[in-house]
């Protein structure tokens, strides 16, 4: 359980690693960095979803066996993944968010960026079934120019001003739901939907 590790607070120039080898969650109440790593061969979780941000970095990177269900303030999300059965859900407070990576094996996924912008590069739901789900306040953004954005059995997108506007988010779904806001829909996938 980690219940208050901060790395140089004020400048966030410090790195925070934790992580559990062979078994065992990771229970994270308050962590701020730099770069946050957690590695977990159980589950990287918070006691109090919502409530206020677990982990205050510039960026992290959370690899976990059996889920991962963390509040944020990143600017960039390298890493979420969740390598056997369990659901992979960041919530952020940063005016925008970069998703370089968020993966599930046999999970859903949810990235909510609750203040601004979020911008996707990779984000793979495994496991038949699964559902990926972006929120954004204002945009959703193809992060990747042009490569595969999301790869699930479903995929909702709700934004505030936009999903793929201007630059369509690139998919491998099969069904698709989305709100705009006061955007436009923008989607190229492949395959049948």
């Amino acid at each position: 359980t980690l219940r208050s590790v901060a790395a140089d607070v004020a400048t966030r120039t410090a790195n925070v690693i934790a992580s559990t080898a062979l078994s065992g969650d990771i229970v994270v109440f308050s962590v701020t960095g730099l770069d946050v790593n957690f590695a977990s061969a159980g589950a990287i979780t918070n006691p109090d979803p919502g409530v206020f941000s677990d982990v205050v970095a510039t960026t992290m990177t959370a690899v976990a066996a059996n889920g991962i269900n963390l509040d944020t303030t990143l600017d960039t999300l390298t890493l979420a993944s969740v390598t056997g059965v369990g659901n992979n859900s960041i919530a952020d407070d940063t005016a925008n968010l970069a998703v370089t990576a968020a993966t599930t094996n046999n999970g859903n996924i949810f990235l909510s960026a609750n203040a601004g912008d979020l911008n996707v590069s990779v984000v793979t739901a495994g496991g038949s079934g699964s559902t990926a789900t972006l929120n954004a306040l204002l945009d959703i953004n193809d992060g990747n120019a042009g490569a595969n954005n999301v790869t699930a059995s479903r995929f909702v997108a709700l934004s505030g001003s936009g999903v793929g506007d201007g630059n369509a988010i690139e998919s491998d779904v099969r069904f698709f739901e989305a709100l705009g806001g006061t955007g436009g829909i923008e989607l190229a996938n492949t395959g049948t939907l």
